[in-house]
């Protein structure tokens, strides 16, 4: 019983160290399949302090998509470096809330 309150204790602390915090919508152009998707993805989950990241195409003309990126909890937004990571990966930022 008490390795079993220990590993919970374990787990608790380790998934409050990577709890969410806020969550921010990117409007991207110029997104044309799914290998512009994954560019996307790869490029923003190395922006610091990103722990999720989800990419998807928005309109049936495949041109326009969104990213939702979710920062670690308490870090601050770096504006910056998300329209930075989606221009690194050859696309462009049209929106940012």
């Amino acid at each position: 019983m008490k390795a079993f309150t220990i590993l919970a204790a374990a787990l608790t602390l380790t998934h409050a160290a990577f709890a969410a915090g806020t969550v921010v919508k990117a409007s991207i152009e110029g997104m044309h399949c799914d290998s512009c998707v994954h560019s996307i993805e790869a490029k923003l989950k190395k922006v610091p302090n990103v722990v999720g990241v989800s990419v998807k195409i928005t309109d049936a003309e495949h041109e326009n998509g969104e990213a939702v990126v979710t920062m670690k909890d308490g870090a601050k937004v770096d504006a910056e470096a998300i329209k930075a990571a989606v221009a690194d990966a050859g696309y462009e930022v049209k929106k940012l809330q």
